[in-house]
């Protein structure tokens, strides 16, 4: 222990502390429960005479008012295992093991700090001074071994049996304070050794307080369980009860005498025997007879302001004349006032008390014999018959500067008075620097506290994360514990006074930064219901420390759209639980760089990507085109790009789509000359190489193509565009150039005197299907002759399944039988005068004169899908009449318009569409028909179509892009209809369907050749003859 310290707890503050533990909930405490059993680990018994008082390992406990037959017993106990707990119950447990007729019964005091004494197990004679006898002997005790006669822990009555005392308060207490040590002290309760008057009233001639009991024995058995590390200890403010003395303080004061002057003092040095600061000698009269000196009594003392109760501590002065030359001088060496000077500190009694003898502060103040005023006052003040006598004085010093701001203050005290005799006074003023008067301002660390605890209380448990709630309840038990009494003031009062202050600074700093790194256990459940718990200091931070939110899922909903659900966290909770939002947003697919969206869903780009490729080897020979054309041609393409760039194509039909517009402006490019070449073949498909020709010429120029030498031709083959058209029975063909074009004439062999051959002609339905020749004596199988196909007709066989040559037949016709097909019919509705609607049900290909339904030719006609004049976009073609074949189709229905409306428009469009089967081919064929503005004439017809797979998209049944192809059809009928079939071999499964637009191209009133569109049409291969149109 350090020398010089003691402090005690007043029992109301432990009233206080029990009525704290007492309302903490139960969860404060942990279930967690110990017991166990304290026992002395040394002891010792001081006594004030000859006699040892240890006999047997007993102590021999006496007051017989006498100071030799005194005795204190002393015991130690380590509680340093209780460190922290709480203590559920103690109980003090000894045995009486004899006493004298006069033993008062023991009593049991208790302090956590012993000064002064070393234990040895045995016993030690008091050598400082004695400590008195008699009923003043515990009081002089404890403030010799600082422990409080108010903390007592047992009393123990006069009998030898087990005796049980509830110490659960006590024990309690010396625990809070942070102490390893318990220390108790055994004494008789009051004085006795009077014989006579024992106990019982029997009298005896035994008058001694003899009573022994064994340390041993003395034990303390406890529970205890544990404070939870999340909880703040009771907080029991400290009192301050050290004092000072100075060596003449009389033996006999009380410790109660001394706390009346003392107060609040953290540290005074013991036993002074000599003043602080003693002035230089002064001059009282003229002749240099006479002289004095002033002396300060006190030392370096450490006070400690708490807000309630002021500080104080004892001072004194002694005032000493003298004469030279040495002779008794009768003058009065006298002090008139001695006051202080320092701001924040007083004297309490308004006059200093004295007498001479010697510096007995406790018996000065309570003198009266001599009285020093403490303010300035020329009233003759007490004076001493010889002139060199000394006079003592003391006062109380107080600190009553109040409240400050600083950890401490630290001051010399300055003292003005006024001394003097008969001949003369002085007023002098004096410094004590020899001692310096500190103030530590405990009330900062009651108002932390009390800040703290209040904070602590609105903290919500709940939610607090524990790990900042601990450090927050340590750093403020901590603050709590913060004990000034911990540092040795002795040695070097400044420099422990310094430590003490940055212990404090340090432990409300450390409280200041718990409560900023309070933080809450905020809860993160995402959409699986899976939690993440995170600490942060309030939501916004908790936000930023967020966990990953749940991956994004992309699910598609449609061809086209996927929905995509996105989480996200909201910025506040609710309370402090983050729930994961679901946020769906449905959005079109994503093919802008890949041809798989990020929701799984996939195109085939390749047709798309192809026709695009194709388009670019044209966009860079811009100088083979017609300006206008090239231009639309780009536009399409560029538009096409963009859609994919910027995320327009949403699905296989949009790519199918633009492809089919790149693939369909292709067709409408214009080159600004085009190359027909010619090429001859005779009978055996051998190359005639003088007769072929070349032909270069302007876009829309009519050439008439045939071989260079007279040759025997029977049928041209036209392929453009990666169509094939054939022409029979012509010598020679007129031909419109719109673009490069390669055409094949084939030859007979001419008539010879060695070589004839018969001619055989195929007909379908009036018109020439194929020609072919067969030498004489040789057989030909008609069925290898190709078999026009015509929209509303089946065809039939070959009237003869072989022809044989004969040099005597020139030439022989085969004709194949058509049948028309009637099972499907065509809604056509036909306006009255009054112009409802009526419907007819007609055959396909039926003639129809509108005159014989009541209607005239003051107007002209069109064919439409609906019966809505204004619906321009419904037109499929205007009538030049009033007659017209009904189209394959399900419903038409023919509207008026202004006479002369259909002179002014160029329309071309797909009437009706069908299917036709044979034994060698499948086909699909577009029934079309174009009606032309005045003054415009047809330079070419037929379809752009694009072969598709059976589901539809631009490619073949291996994935393979198609591209656009024209196909040029010679011929057309008198109202301007014509037919476009395409054939595939009849197992054949490349291709599934057919997209196709009917096209015109016709010169203009100016003589420039234009190009206009149908409408789209797409027809599947079929199986059957069917037609197909039902819109």
């Amino acid at each position: 222990m350090k020398k010089g310290k003691m402090f005690k707890k007043s029992i109301y503050c432990l009233l206080a502390a029990l009525m704290i533990i007492a309302s903490m909930p139960f969860s404060a405490i942990s279930a967690s429960a110990a017991n166990g059993t304290l026992s002395a680990n040394s002891y010792q018994i001081v006594r004030g005479g000859s006699n040892t008082r240890w006999e047997n390992n007993q102590f021999n406990i006496v007051n017989d008012q006498e100071a030799d037959n005194t005795s204190i017993g002393i015991i130690k106990y380590d509680i340093s295992s209780l460190k922290g707990m709480v203590i559920d119950s103690a109980s003090l447990n000894f045995t009486i093991d004899s006493h004298n007729d006069d033993s008062q019964g023991l009593v049991f005091y208790y302090s956590n700090r012993l000064t002064n004494v070393t234990l040895n197990n045995s016993s030690t004679q008091d050598t400082l001074s004695n400590y008195g006898a008699g009923n003043v002997a515990n009081e002089s005790a404890a403030s010799r071994y600082g422990f409080s006669t108010d903390n007592v822990l047992a009393y123990g009555n006069v009998n030898t049996s087990v005796q049980t005392s509830d110490v659960k308060t006590q024990l309690q207490t010396i625990v809070d304070s942070g102490a390893t040590s318990l220390y108790v002290f055994v004494m008789q309760k009051t004085a006795g050794g009077l014989k006579g008057d024992r106990l019982d009233g029997v009298t005896t001639s035994d008058g001694w307080t003899d009573t022994k009991i064994k340390p041993a024995n003395v034990t303390i058995n406890y529970e205890t369980s544990e404070y939870q590390p999340t909880d703040l200890k009771p907080f029991v403010a400290m009192t301050a009860n050290d004092y000072g003395s100075f060596s003449a303080d009389n033996n006999y004061v009380t410790a109660a005498d001394y706390a009346t002057v003392y107060k609040n003092i953290v540290y005074a040095p013991k036993k002074m025997s000599s003043a602080a600061h003693t002035s230089e000698d002064r001059s009282y009269e003229q002749q240099n007879k006479m002289y004095g000196n002033m002396s300060f009594w006190y030392g370096n003392t450490v006070m400690l302001y708490d807000g309630e109760t002021s500080p104080q501590f004892a001072v004194g002065f002694v005032n000493g004349g003298k004469s030279i030359p040495w002779n008794w001088n009768w003058g009065n060496n006298r002090s008139y006032y001695c006051k202080t000077l320092t701001d924040g500190f007083s004297l309490v009694n308004t006059k200093w008390h004295g007498a001479d003898g010697s510096m007995n502060a406790q018996w000065l103040l309570v003198s009266s014999g001599r009285e020093v005023n403490c303010y300035n006052d020329s009233n003759n003040s007490g004076y001493y018959t010889q002139g060199k006598q000394t006079g003592y004085y003391a006062n109380i010093m107080q600190y009553s500067g109040g409240n400050f701001s600083e950890n401490y203050i630290s001051k010399n005290l300055t003292f003005e008075y006024k001394v003097g005799n008969d001949k003369g006074t002085g007023t002098y003023s004096d410094t004590v620097t020899e001692a310096t008067i500190y103030v530590l301002n405990y009330k900062k660390v009651i108002e932390n506290v009390n800040t703290a605890r209040n904070f602590y209380n609105t903290i919500d448990k709940a939610h607090v994360n524990r790990d900042s709630l601990i450090a927050y309840a340590t750093a403020v038990n901590n603050l709590q514990a913060f004990n000034p009494s911990d540092y040795d003031y002795s040695t070097n009062t400044a420099n422990a006074v310094a430590s003490a202050s940055d212990k404090m600074t340090s432990l409300i700093n450390a409280v200041n930064q718990a409560k900023d790194n309070l933080k809450y256990d905020y809860t993160f459940v995402d959409i699986n219901n899976n939690s993440t718990v995170v600490a942060a200091k309030n939501a916004n931070e908790a936000y930023s420390k967020k966990p990953t939110n749940t991956e994004t899922n992309t699910v598609q909903i449609s061809d086209t759209q996927h929905t995509k659900y996105t989480y996200t966290w909201p910025t506040n909770p609710s309370g402090y639980v983050f729930t994961e939002k679901k946020e769906e947003v449905t959005e079109n697919h994503n093919f802008t760089s890949t041809a798989t969206c990020t929701c799984g869903a996939k195109v085939d780009d390749a047709s798309f990507e192809a026709a695009k490729q194709e388009a670019g080897v044209v966009l860079t020979q811009s100088s083979l085109y017609e300006d206008t054309s090239y231009k639309n041609f780009s536009k399409t393409v560029t538009d096409a790009g963009s859609k994919r760039s910027k995320g327009e194509l949403h699905c296989q039909e949009d790519f199918d789509n633009a492809t089919f517009e790149i693939l369909y402006a292709k067709t409408l490019l214009k080159k600004l000359t085009g190359t027909v070449t010619l090429t001859v073949y005779d009978q055996n498909n051998q190359e005639i190489t003088d007769a072929g020709n070349t032909y270069n010429n302007n876009y829309g120029d009519e050439i008439t193509i045939k071989p260079a030498t007279e040759q025997n031709v029977y049928k041209y083959v036209i392929e453009k565009d990666g169509t094939t058209s054939e022409i029979y029975g012509q010598s020679s063909i007129s031909y419109v150039v719109t673009g490069n074009a390669t055409v094949k004439a084939y030859c007979n062999k001419a008539q010879t005197a060695d070589e004839k051959y018969t001619k055989v002609t195929f007909v379908v339905g009036g018109k020439i299907s194929d020609i072919k020749y067969v030498k004489a004596g040789e057989t030909l199988q008609t069925s290898s002759a190709n078999k026009l196909q015509f929209p509303f007709f089946t065809t039939g066989d070959w009237n003869t399944a072989s022809v044989q040559g004969s040099a005597d037949v020139s030439s022989v016709t085969v004709n194949a039988e058509l049948k028309p097909v009637d099972s499907d019919k065509c809604g056509v509705h036909i306006p009255g005068k009054d112009g409802a609607y009526t419907a007819y049900q007609k055959k396909y290909d039926e003639k129809v004169d509108v005159k014989d339904y009541g209607l005239d030719d003051s107007s002209d006609y069109a064919l439409s899908k609906s019966s809505d004049p204004n619906k321009i976009d419904d037109i499929i073609a205007y009538m030049h009449g009033t007659v017209f074949y009904v189209p394959a189709r399900k419903e038409v229905y023919v509207i008026p318009v202004e006479k002369g409306e259909s002179s002014k428009h160029t329309k071309v469009n797909t009437v009706g569409t069908f299917t036709s089967v044979d034994d060698k081919n499948k086909y699909v064929g577009f029934n079309c028909k174009f009606s032309l503005a005045e003054g415009c004439t047809p330079v070419e017809w037929g379809i752009t179509f694009i072969p598709m797979n059976a589901n539809y998209r631009p490619v073949d049944e291996n994935g393979n892009p198609t591209t656009s192809t024209v196909f040029r059809i010679k011929t057309h009928s008198k109202e301007n209809e014509y037919a476009a079939t395409l054939s595939l071999s009849k197992n054949s499964t490349k291709y599934s369907a057919i997209r196709a637009k009917a096209y015109l191209k016709y010169k203009d009133a100016d003589n420039n050749i234009q190009v206009t569109y149908g409408d789209e049409y797409v027809q599947a291969f079929g199986t059957t003859n069917k037609f197909g149109i039902t819109q």
